[in-house]
């Protein structure tokens, strides 16, 4: 008989991704008092690629000055109070609102998007969810040779691509006022990056104005930024 998740328990992208791969997988993370992890935390390797993935996710917050990063009002970081805090943020009276760590919940599904972006334009309103990823992109050659064959998503982007958009659809469930769009933001060997922002310093400090612009101008800094 095939233990049941834990009541209360929320689908979220890292469980939805551990399904897609092994729908056994699944049932040994929603139970962790009937499986516990094998897994160690020596892994020197392992914390180096975490480390470097954060650092280059300060460095694409830093692409929007005007963000606001949720979770750090002083309030219990409950689901509840997580996904209230972002729905406040994003109906601010503002033409554009960007919100880091948000939280979006749809019945049994939750989830913590890198980025938010709500852009309101004369007849619509614009949700950009942006998924940062620290594998590197090539703005030199074509995005269908390097992302697709044969109308698929190659093996070495699949992942993403179905992590986008299984949040992109939990968006779509949350907030059906909005057009939801998913973005991918990764770093692009075919720029260099500034000289300054190599440096383990505050990058949302180092950043200038421009990236308030337009989502797209992420490009100029040394990352593509993908539809």
């Amino acid at each position: 008989m095939t233990p049941r998740p834990v009541a209360g328990q929320y689908l979220t992208k890292t469980l939805f991704r551990k399904a897609v791969t092994c729908p056994r997988k699944l049932v040994y993370a929603t139970r962790p008092d009937l499986y516990p992890s094998q897994v160690t935390s020596g892994d020197g390797l392992a914390q180096y690629l975490a480390d470097e993935g954060v650092r280059f996710g300060n460095y694409c917050k830093g692409m929007f000055p005007q963000g606001v990063e949720v979770g750090l009002s002083g309030t219990a970081p409950t689901v509840e109070n997580l996904v209230a805090e972002t729905a406040g943020l994003l109906k601010r009276d503002t033409k554009r609102i960007t919100v880091f760590e948000g939280a979006i919940r749809h019945e049994k599904f939750f989830l913590r998007p890198d980025i938010l972006d709500r852009v309101t334009n004369e007849d619509s309103t614009e949700l950009r969810l942006i998924e940062v990823k620290a594998k590197s992109w090539n703005s030199n050659k074509s995005y269908e040779s390097l992302m697709w064959t044969r109308g698929k998503p190659k093996a070495s982007f699949l992942r993403y691509v179905q992590d986008v958009a299984f949040q992109a659809m939990v968006a779509k469930l949350s907030y059906p006022e909005y057009k939801v769009s998913s973005w991918l933001m990764m770093p692009d060997r075919a720029k260099v990056m500034r000289p300054e922002m190599l440096c383990d310093t505050n990058f949302d400090e180092q950043v200038n104005s421009e990236g308030d612009e337009n989502l797209v101008l992420a490009d100029n800094q040394g990352i593509a930024t993908l539809v």
